[in-house]
């Protein structure tokens, strides 16, 4: 058995093709048009069962072998894509960071409409100066691309088939150093429906995720930032805010779009917003406390405490399409908090092991590509404000 294993092993490695250009990823996005990577999580998610899934990472975690996930692979012929291939020829021995999670991290609404994604804007992968990727090019004076395999609208549960991703990608030669994690806004009883054992199911998804990451970080000595949940419990004190660029108050824009309904359509009921924190804070317990004694994960519940404390502008660091997810200028603060830290805790970038860069000077140009010329105006507001991180 195997020998077999071994020669699929083989074949499979064989089989990526570097026969063409990697597809440019544009910004913005619609929602439907997930890039590569998206796509190949959304398929692993909706082909291979969560308990196989989960039951290889586990054989492979007592085995300490790459071989049970590899197997599950064969099975689901999760043969190595095109644009795999391509993106592993074109960038060769340069640092990707991996961006895992939800709309947040995909960059929701910032630059479009409330339907859009836009990646070059997000918090981790994207291109705005205070990204991670961004601010791991500073200071490591390497090149760093992203890996956005954060699929939208989903939650913890498809956490496990994007790990899957990230591990097929770093064994077939995608040098994945650097990883991210930012979920728990789409789980049962925070914007999803309340369900029984939603606590426990989320860890399980949680710890089956972190088996099969384990693998990368011991084959590429990659690490992982899981970052606390913003907690969207403190955005109904915003509802007669109207963002910067949109004509509707908040509380307009999230009859519109529905979001959020279990919070947002009862703002006067303090009761709803209690029992959301409360499993916010248990789900955030879940996420430290199976990330503890790991050397290769950080937990910090930075984004969950300051998002606790209010936005510090929320006219300009809320989207002016939803009133939900970060503006631009709202994913550009985000990664200023992950990396630098603020009064809720402290950045990741010792953990990175790179040394704090400097500030970027203040006449620098904040751009993203795509970006409207009226959110291109919200990010020079955003340089020249002194209040800033």
């Amino acid at each position: 058995m195997r020998s077999i294993q071994r020669a699929f092993v083989i074949l499979f490695v064989l089989g990526i093709s570097l026969a063409a250009s990697a597809r440019a990823q544009q910004s913005p996005v619609s929602q439907s048009e997930l890039n590569d990577a998206q796509e190949w999580a959304r398929h692993i998610h909706q082909t291979v069962p969560a308990d196989e899934l989960a039951a290889a990472a586990m054989t492979a975690e007592l085995r300490q072998s790459d071989d049970p996930l590899l197997t599950l692979a064969a099975k689901y012929h999760l043969d190595a894509p095109d644009w795999l291939g391509n993106r592993i020829q074109a960038q060769a021995a340069s640092v990707t960071l991996a961006a895992l999670g939800d709309s947040i991290s995909a960059g929701m609404a910032s630059c479009a409409s409330p339907y859009y994604y836009c990646p070059g804007n997000s918090w981790s992968t994207g291109d705005l100066p205070t990204s991670l990727r961004r601010e791991l090019e500073t200071s490591s004076g390497r090149e760093v691309h992203g890996l956005l395999v954060s699929v939208p609208s989903l939650s913890m549960s498809a956490v496990p088939a994007e790990a899957f991703v990230v591990f097929l990608a770093s064994f077939f030669g995608l040098n994945i150093e650097r990883m991210t994690l930012l979920i728990g806004h789409n789980d049962p009883g925070v914007c999803g429906a309340p369900v029984e054992g939603q606590t426990a199911a989320f860890e399980k998804s949680y710890a089956t995720a972190l088996r099969i990451l384990a693998h990368v970080a011991r084959n590429r000595r990659a690490k992982l930032f899981v970052s606390g949940i913003v907690d969207a419990t403190t955005l109904p004190r915003y509802a007669a805010v109207i963002p910067a660029g949109a004509s509707q108050t908040c509380r307009e824009l999230w009859d519109a779009t529905g979001r959020c309904k279990v919070l947002l359509s009862h703002l006067d009921d303090p009761s709803v917003a209690a029992r959301i924190t409360a499993q916010i804070t248990e789900y955030d317990d879940s996420l430290s406390r199976l990330a503890a004694g790991k050397e290769w994960v950080l937990y910090t519940p930075t984004l969950t405490n300051s998002s606790r404390e209010g936005f510090p502008d929320p006219v300009a660091d809320l989207s002016p399409f939803d009133c939900f997810h970060p503006s631009a200028i709202g994913q550009a603060h985000l990664g200023r908090i992950a990396w630098s830290g603020d009064a809720g805790g402290a950045g990741i970038a010792p953990f990175f092991g790179l040394e704090l860069a400097a500030a970027a000077p203040r006449s620098a140009a904040l751009s993203a590509p795509g970006l409207a010329p009226r959110l291109q105006k919200e990010l020079e507001v955003w340089r020249a404000a002194d209040t800033r991180p």
